[in-house]
């Protein structure tokens, strides 16, 4: 299990278990109830004073502020677990914390310095164990590719993605979900790159491979037809678009209710909605689940704010009411109400 403590002498079983339970619950997209157990071991670990399972508790702890978007929080955790690393020649800790560090540049809008903190910990993680079935760093290889994406380096991407995508072909065959992975990534640049129709194609080929291990409602179905339904919303497919981000809530709300990622979708199925109401200005527009009658430049309004306000229902209860994701929404919803009140 990823971020597990690791188990030393005289560690109290009850602290570790405490500590790998909140990290399972982080994972699952419950960051907001694992803050405290890891507070709480953090506090025990330093009591004790072992370098190294103080570092671990700072790196998971930092992890949940991530989840949660509390920077703040997390980089002077991360920073103190990365120094501690170095001080006691921990490479596997400190690429883990680099990765971390990049997941904090990315939320800070620096695409930059998270791309150096991914090639950092993919480094780290292939000097550790250089062999071609190492795979230890393929989670910091693909957000490496994904920053490259982020500042506009698509070719270069694409070669990452696709590399490392045929490492992992070799080692875990075409149908394995690590190799889905890969396919996600490739369709994510392709997509940036214009050529939809090849993005989708990889979109799909990573869904059946999913679906196929999982079941068709596991949180990696709900990516992929997330990402189907951003193509088809860019090509302005709206029924389309709907029915994928519809998929992907049904899954989502189904496994993680309270994840910024369920509220994500909202924002996508809202956006989506307003896209409409500019196109129903024109003509009335079909929506799958409507009923046959078309729906009206009103009413594509409407479910616009209907999904903005649900979104926010949950980004105040993640982030609180004065946060900037609230703070925007409520701008889109004010937005609309005056768009309503206007003549199409």
């Amino acid at each position: 299990m990823e971020g597990c403590m690791e188990y030393v002498r005289d560690t109290p079983v009850e602290t570790v278990a405490m500590h790998n339970l909140a990290v399972l619950h982080t994972q699952a997209g419950r960051a907001a109830e694992s803050v405290s157990p890891l507070t709480t071991v953090l506090e025990r670990e330093r009591e004790r004073g072992d370098v190294r399972t103080v570092a671990n508790a700072q790196l998971s702890l930092a992890t949940a502020h991530l989840r949660l978007r509390q920077i703040d929080r997390a980089e002077p955790l991360l920073k103190n677990a990365l120094y501690a690393s170095g001080r006691e020649g921990d490479q596997g800790m400190a690429a883990s914390c680099e990765q971390a560090l990049g997941s904090l540049c990315v939320l800070r809008g620096d695409a930059v310095g998270a791309a150096k903190r991914y090639r950092r910990a993919s480094q780290l993680f292939r000097d550790i164990d250089s062999s071609s079935a190492n795979l230890s760093g393929t989670d910091s290889e693909q957000a490496y590719g994904h920053t490259l994406l982020a500042v506009g380096k698509t070719q270069e991407a694409l070669a990452v993605l696709d590399g490392l995508t045929g490492t992992m072909e070799r080692v875990y065959g075409e149908n394995s979900p690590h190799t889905a992975g890969g396919y996600v990534g490739i369709g994510n640049a392709l997509r940036q790159q214009g050529r939809a129709k090849e993005a989708v194609m990889f979109y799909k080929k990573a869904l059946h491979i999913y679906s196929g291990c999982y079941g068709l409602m596991h949180p990696f179905c709900a990516t992929c037809h997330v990402n189907i339904g951003c193509v088809q919303l860019s090509e302005l497919k709206h029924s389309a678009a709907i029915q994928s981000f519809n998929k992907a809530r049904a899954i989502r709300e189904d496994v993680l209710d309270q994840s910024p990622d369920t509220q994500r979708v909202y924002l996508l199925l809202a956006t989506t909605y307003e896209s409409m109401a500019t196109q129903a200005q024109d003509k009335p527009v079909r929506v799958p689940g409507k009923g046959t009658l078309p729906l009206t430049r009103t009413q594509c309004i409407n479910e616009a704010i209907r999904w903005y306000r649900k979104a926010l229902k949950h980004v105040e209860a993640l982030f609180g009411k004065s946060s900037d994701e609230s703070t925007q929404i409520n701008r889109s919803v004010a937005a609309l109400l005056r768009r309503k009140s206007q003549k199409a």
